[in-house]
Order: structure tokens, then C-alpha cells, then sequence
């Protein structure tokens, strides 16, 4: 659903330059104020999250999952004999088909709420006055009173290694993969990394993969990063962790290399997955006086302001977390403040998950983070094992962890198993109303049998 741009110039109170979560998020936002809107979209609506990121990732992994289910189903009374072939081509059909119906529906929504769809890229003229240049060539321009800077992220070079044509390629290419190579290696043990290694590694790919930390997911609580790094070696990853990646080289289609101390391999692919950087390209700020960050991100205040009064930045072209829904969150504490509703943002208490096998869901802090700010701290800790639903449903690897303050305050929850991005919200919501731990296991009642009472485990070891 593309519209053609208009001849005229056109003024409206916001002008929203990236389609992504933050932009189409607050977009919607401002219409609540019945507010005259535009999203200027390069590609299609959804950014990264719903093209490149979160979106196709998630619906890869859930055929990964599945595939794995498949060939174990023995173990919950059913003879899957049958069951040892997949098809790749049909797993991403199925991948567009959600990437498709996605884009539409939020295309739909975007008309029904009155929202003026302009596509191409949007460059400043000066802080009112924004440039679209649409890939036919055509140019329009259009006014506002307010303009919504959102373009979101992109992969970082990593210092070393370079791109090589289909054989060296940022982590999110693997996504439209035609056919699966027989082995990968992954540069970069963090969130993308991680899942990748999972999205691959049920097929019997031979994945491997290396950090220059001492550990995978390095910003994550210690014992989530043991437990993860455990359950990724049952899934045959091999991993290389505290190394330096060395003497990248081509013979024929493979691609060769060495880890520090460990020695020489061979693969087909290399998946690099460190690092995201904001989209600046094409936006001509300095036209607006827009600053920028010593790292590159837009430099905003505590409500996505810039230094210009007019033009805000939200989501990740505003720096870190490089999350979808904080990329949403950011954008409507913008929106607030842009049309008379100003609330500060705070990110202290967004919960996050990583969608591995098991999963990972985390809030607040983590144990480093008490030590290394000399919090006086207790932790619960309830393990998968103890409940019976996670028997029920074979998967009893992982545990919930729950972190205290002296006042017995909520600052931290950690969980890794089954549904743990969803169950961490439950952690989120106590610490976000400044529920104390005997407050959660007093006044909630976990229904049974549910994996969500991990959470009641945790809480009464931290009580006993």
C-alpha cells in the first residue's frame, strides 16, 4: 500500500521520519491527540523488528523448536519414526507469510487511524521541513510543527573482519537463506548470536561460536549465562569463549579460521553478530542543527528532546537499549512531551527476552551489578525441577532468580525455561509498583499447574 507523494506541501503537527516500532507506535500515540500525522517510510512499514529482527527471528526459532519437538516426541508417547526431514523452503515461505500478513495489517491500521503513509527517505531542509525523495525520483516536501527522528539501528563492523561477499555477512542475512549451509561459525556470543546458534543448530548444522568474552549473553546474570552456555553445548554448538578470532581466509567456497589456543577450522559461513549503530544516512541533521552522541547515536533528554525544541529521537537511532518495545516506549514518552503531557522516561524496570533453548526473560538488575554498586543484596532461587508443570511439558532445564534490596524491595528477576519472556512480566509489574518480595508471595496466588510458579520457588527459598 504505497501513496504516491503529494505535489503540494503539505503541514502537519508531526511528521514521524522511520516506520518502525517507535515511529509507527508514536504515530498512533499522536492521533489519540487528534493530532494531523506523517510517517515517512524508506522501505515498508515495521522496520528491523518485523523485517530483519525480532519478527523473522522468532518465527525461525519456532520452526527450530518445533523440528527438535518433532524428533523427540518419543518421550511423550508418540512414534515419530517418520519424523527425520525437514523442509527449508517451506520453513520460509512460512517466515514471509508472517513478515506479509504483519506489514499489512499494520499498512491497514495506519489508514483506518488517518495516518498519512509517505514513502521514500526523509532528509531535513531545516527543522520544519523535511525532504522525501521516493525511489522513482520524485521529490515533495512537507512542513511540521514537530518532527519524530526514528530510523532506527544497523550492524556494526566488527575491528578485524570484513564482509566477504555471500561467505562473511552480518548475522541478520542468514534470515532469507535459500538453502542451509553444512556449517557456520557466529562472531559474537551476545543476544543475535545466541539465537542464531539456536535457529540453526537443530538441523545438525555444525555451529560454532566465538566471543571475546569470558562468557555468552557477557551483560546477562551470571547464572543465566552458565545455564545458557550448558544448554547450548547439548545442542552440539561449539563454543569459543574468552578468544580472539584469527587469520580469516577463502580457500574455495569455505571459509577458514583460527581461535586463539584452540587452533584451525573450517566453515561455510560466517554469521556476524556484534554490535548495532544508528541510521543517520540521508537525514542531512546538520541542515536542522540536530548534536549527535561521542558514539553516534542523536543526543536526547529524559523525553527524547533534542537540542533543537522541535525535533525529537526515540528508539535505537537514540542509543541503547536496541529493544522494539523500548523503541515504542521511547517514542510515546516523545509524543507526551511534543504535545503538552511531558513524562520522563524511565527504563530501569524494562523487562527483556531472549528467545534461546531455553528461553531467557530478565528485569532490573542483575548479581554483578549489585556487587559492583556495593548493594546490600538476597536472592531466591527457584529451580525448573521443582515444578511439575515443567515435567509435564519435558522441559525442566533453568531457573527463576529473584533479587532484593535490604529493604526486601524488588530489583532484579532472572529467569531461563520454558515461557520465560513472558513470565518475566510478572516480576516487572511488582518491581514497577514497588511491591516488596513478601508482597508478591503474599497477595498473588500462582495458579497450578503453570511453569510461572518458578517464580513462587524463588520466593520461598529467598523466605526461608
Amino acid at each position: 500500500m504505497k501513496r504516491n507523494l503529494p505535489n503540494n506541501m503539505i503541514h502537519y503537527d508531526g511528521i514521524f521520519i522511520g516506520g518502525g516500532p517507535s515511529g509507527y507506535e508514536a504515530a498512533l500515540y499522536a492521533r489519540r491527540f487528534a493530532r494531523k500525522v506523517a510517517i515517512v517510510e524508506k522501505y515498508r512499514l515495521g522496520g528491523v523488528c518485523l523485517h530483519t529482527g525480532c519478527i523473522p527471528t522468532k518465527t525461525l526459532l519456532a520452526s527450530a523448536k518445533s523440528y527438535m519437538r518433532a524428533k523427540n516426541l518419543e518421550r511423550y508417547g508418540i512414534d515419530a519414526s517418520e519424523i527425520d526431514e525437514f523442509e527449508w523452503s517451506a520453513v520460509q515461505l512460512r517466515k514471509r507469510k508472517v513478515i506479509d500478513d504483519n506489514t499489512t495489517g499494520l499498512e491497514k491500521l495506519m489508514e483506518s487511524k488517518g495516518i498519512a503513509m509517505l514513502y521514500g527517505t526523509g532528509s531535513f531542509l531545516d527543522k520544519n521541513t523535511i525532504r522525501v525523495s521516493s525511489d522513482d525520483g520524485k521529490e515533495s516536501d512537507i512542513s511540521g510543527d514537530r518532527i519524530f527522528v526514528a530510523t532506527g539501528s544497523k550492524p556494526l563492523p566488527v575491528p578485524g573482519i570484513k564482509c566477504h561477499g555471500d561467505l562473511v555477512i552480518p548475522g541478520e542475512h542468514c534470515l532469507s537463506w535459500e538453502t542451509l549451509p553444512d556449517s557456520i561459525l557466529i562472531v559474537g556470543g551476545g543476544v543475535m548470536g545466541c539465537e542464531m546458534a539456536c535457529a540453526f543448530a537443530p538441523y545438525g548444522i555444525e555451529v560454532h561460536l566465538i566471543e571475546l568474552m569470558e562468557d555468552i549473553l557477557p551483560t546477562e546474570d551470571i547464572d543465566v549465562s552458565k545455564t545458557l552456555r550448558r544448554e547450548l553445548k547439548k545442542l552440539g554448538v561449539k563454543l569459543y569463549l574468552g578468544k580472539k578470532l584469527e587469520n580469516l581466509e577463502f580457500p574455495g567456497s569455505k571459509v577458514s579460521f583460527e581461535v586463539e589456543g584452540k587452533g584451525k577450522f573450517s566453515v561455510d559461513k560466517v554469521l556476524v553478530c556484534a554490535g548495532r549503530g544508528a541510521i543517520l544516512d540521508d537525514l542531512n541533521l546538520e541542515n536542522a542543527g540536530v548534536k549527535l552522541e561521542s558514539h553516534g547515536s542523536i543526543e536526547v533528554d529524559e523525553y527524547q528532546r533534542t537540542n533543537i525544541d522541535n525535533i525529537y529521537a526515540s528508539g535505537d537511532v537514540a542509543g541503547p537499549p536496541y529493544l522494539a518495545h523500548a523503541a515504542s516506549y521511547t517514542g510515546k514518552i516523545s509524543v507526551l512531551h511534543a504535545f503538552d503531557n511531558p513524562v520522563k522516561k524511565d527504563l530501569k524496570n524494562i523487562p527483556a527476552g531472549i528467545f534461546t533453548f531455553p528461553e531467557v526473560g530478565r528485569v532490573g538488575k542483575t548479581e554483578q551489578q549489585c556487587r559492583e554498586e556495593d548493594i546490600d543484596y538476597k536472592i531466591g532461587i527457584g529451580q525448573m525441577r521443582r515444578v511439575g508443570r515443567s515435567h509435564a511439558e519435558g522441559e525442566t532445564a533453568g531457573f527463576a532468580k529473584i533479587i532484593v534490596d535490604s529493604d526486601d524491595k524488588i530489583i532484579g528477576g532472572h529467569l531461563v525455561g520454558k515461557d520465560a519472556g513472558e513470565i518475566i512480566h510478572i516480576v516487572a509489574l511488582a518491581m514497577v509498583t514497588e511491591m516488596t518480595s513478601h508482597d508478591l508471595e503474599d497477595k498473588l496466588i500462582f495458579s497450578h499447574p503453570t511453569i510461572s510458579e518458578v517464580l513462587w520457588e524463588a520466593l520461598k527459598e529467598l523466605h526461608s
